[in-house]
């Protein structure tokens, strides 16, 4: 994750454009409604780079990608997941890797490693 660097709420908010008082809100409300996800530094809660495209929304596979993991995975071992190869992926790719080049190959492999588990 070191090569993420993670931005913090704010950081996150500031990147998505928004100018409300409460620097932290947009990212935690898009945190709410599952279109992005978060890690723990501590006592920090940091919402991975990757997350987002070149003009700061957030990639929408993302969103479909956690309706997948909900109530299965979250937080670092989602961002495990994005970060380590994958055998439904071309190559064994990490889905980072592929994320934006092909989307709904993430989303069939994040289908596929939730199917049939049992958590």
């Amino acid at each position: 994750m070191r090569e993420d660097r993670p931005y913090t709420a704010a950081d996150a908010s500031k990147r998505l454009g928004s100018r409300a008082r409460n620097a932290t809100e947009l990212a935690s409300r898009l945190k709410r409604e599952g279109k992005l996800f978060t890690v723990r530094d501590g006592t920090i809660e940091k919402y991975p780079r990757f997350q987002f495209d070149a003009h700061g929304r957030p990639l929408p596979q993302i969103a479909q990608v956690l309706t997948h993991f909900k109530g299965k995975l979250e937080g670092w071992e989602i961002a495990l997941w994005f970060h380590s190869n994958n055998g439904w992926l071309p190559n064994q790719a990490r889905p980072v890797d592929v994320l934006r080049r092909q989307p709904e190959a993430i989303i069939l492999a994040a289908n596929h490693e939730v199917a049939g588990a049992e958590f």
